[in-house]
């Protein structure tokens, strides 16, 4: 629904590349992110509630980490790619970029340290 609004008001058509990318990593790569960082949160809520993991639930959470890793080099790379064609926008965007980074290896850090050992 995003990508089909931003191509109806010709955002993914903007000619100037850092443009483009910002809508890249708006539009596609950040919700996408947003989405399996959710199923893992939820997915990892309940194994944490119950204070038991089978291998199974195991190798599936290993999975969502590393779709999320995944995932978040792609957001990073097009936000990169505006702040080397428009270093005021990319300015503006080290803060939150930084901070957005931390938040994520953080998470993903409390999720490893407090995924229970025993099945």
């Amino acid at each position: 629904m995003l990508a089909t609004t931003a191509d109806g008001r010709r955002l993914t058509l903007d000619p100037r590349p850092g443009s483009c990318h910002m809508v890249m990593a708006v539009i596609d790569n950040l919700p996408l992110l947003s989405e399996q960082l959710a199923q893992s949160r939820a997915y990892g809520a309940e194994v944490l509630n119950r204070q038991t993991i089978t291998p199974a639930e195991r190798v599936a959470l290993q999975v969502h980490r590393d779709r999320a890793t995944e995932l978040s080099g792609d957001p990073s790379r097009h936000l990169g790619n505006v702040a080397h064609q428009d270093p005021e926008a990319g300015q503006a965007l080290d803060m939150p970029r930084a901070a957005a980074d931390k938040a994520l290896t953080e998470a993903m850090a409390t999720e490893k340290r407090q995924t229970p050992t025993t099945s």
